[in-house]
């Protein structure tokens, strides 16, 4: 991971930060800037198309909810910053938790293909019936077979609660 370059002082002096929306501002007009997004008072960044925002500063892009953590808290977020509820354009800082790889990628949300509409739960042709599945540290972890979606459900939310705490519930 690349190192950040900013000191929080930098940051503070150039940035303000409403932890309470979510939102940078420019506090002064920046230099170079062709158009009105670099002005005293407008917001800050551009909105990717995986919908992150990301900020310029002296060069080099950030994303402000990496920018939030260390405004707020004076430090970088080890290994990386998630959105609890999974929007990643709310940077509220109540919104935003210090979380490993694994730990984000259990907060991803269901898959467009899935059939069942539950992580885990995929019907089993070969026995007519619901299988559901867990991964941990990479590895698949079998739950069972269920005769209803519902029960089905059920042991996946239960593995889920155990085995997955960071998991964002639908």
């Amino acid at each position: 991971m690349q190192k950040e370059s900013i000191t929080q002082a930098e940051l503070k002096e150039l940035l303000s930060y409403d932890p309470e929306t979510g939102v940078f501002r420019w506090l002064k007009n920046q230099r170079g800037c062709r158009s009105t997004c670099g002005m005293a008072g407008m917001v800050a960044g551009h909105i990717r198309p995986d919908g992150r925002r990301t900020i310029g500063i002296q060069g080099r892009r950030y994303l402000a909810a990496r920018l939030a953590w260390f405004y707020t808290y004076g430090r970088w977020p080890e290994p990386t910053v998630d959105h609890k509820d999974g929007d990643y354009s709310n940077d509220r800082i109540d919104n935003l938790r210090e979380l490993s790889f694994g730990g984000q990628v259990q907060n991803r949300g269901t898959q467009r293909n899935n059939k069942s509409g539950v992580t885990g739960v995929c019907w089993y042709k070969a026995d007519a019936c619901w299988r559901v599945r867990i991964k941990l540290n990479g590895k698949e972890k079998h739950i069972g077979y269920f005769k209803t979606l519902d029960a089905a459900i059920a042991a996946r939310r239960e593995a889920e609660a155990e085995l997955h705490p960071f998991r964002r519930r639908s």
